[in-house]
């Protein structure tokens, strides 16, 4: 198994903290933007750089692509997403492929958004979908499928997690039971909302329903 990340556009100042702080795993780093592979290679990442198209989300998917030709199996990380684990414990690990843990959004966010509304889960209130910052591929190139999906439907915003939605082509259960990650939630319990001045909190109520996991990574 290989890690992989990817650095674009103006995430550098979003991830400095994440970036310098990361314990690191053997990763490799696909890069956009000649600032983003100088600071990178400061700090002594394996990258390869891929250009200076900024590009959005859908670039998760090229660099799952590149990684999976590269590599084969590969656990692609967002920089918010780390581990305690050592590379050879991660290695250990038995994960459904392909795997993108879940988190939710309150009905009440993004009404006007259609793609939004069309490809994710209504479920008791809550909007569902997969979160891309942790996803894991062995026996298919998940990459290059959900590029396609996202190129066929011109998906945008969250491309890559309704391009997965659409990839399962399931009820929220189902994919809970053979999608799901089992050792991450896309969203900690105490992550909340503000709607309409009130407090609302939409992950403890789906991490409660998808049941308990060994929490291994965590996805701030």
């Amino acid at each position: 198994m290989k890690i992989i990340r990817a650095l674009w556009g103006d995430f550098l100042k979003h991830h400095k903290e994440d970036i310098e702080k990361s314990t690191r795993l053997d990763e490799t780093v696909y890069v956009w933007g000649k600032e983003n592979l100088e600071y990178l290679n400061a700090f002594r990442y394996d990258t390869i750089y891929m250009g200076d198209t900024s590009g959005s989300f859908e670039l998760k998917l090229q660099t799952l692509d590149m990684g999976y030709k590269q590599f084969g199996e590969v656990l692609f990380l967002d920089w918010d997403c780390t581990t305690h684990l050592t590379l050879d414990k991660i290695k250990q690990l038995r994960l459904p492929s392909p795997s993108m843990p879940l988190y939710s959004y309150p009905s009440e966010y993004n009404k006007d958004w259609k793609q939004f509304q069309a490809y994710s889960w209504e479920w008791n209130d809550i909007r569902v979908l997969p979160n891309a910052c942790f996803i894991y591929t062995k026996d298919i190139n998940i990459g290059r499928e959900l590029l396609d999906i996202v190129e066929e439907r011109g998906l945008e915003g969250l491309p890559e997690e309704f391009a997965m939605w659409l990839y399962a082509d399931s009820s929220l259960d189902e994919y809970i039971t053979r999608w799901d990650t089992p050792y991450l939630n896309g969203r900690r319990d105490d992550q909340i909302f503000i709607v309409d001045g009130e407090t609302v909190n939409t992950a403890k109520k789906l991490n409660k329903y998808i049941g308990k996991k060994e929490i291994l990574f965590y996805h701030d």
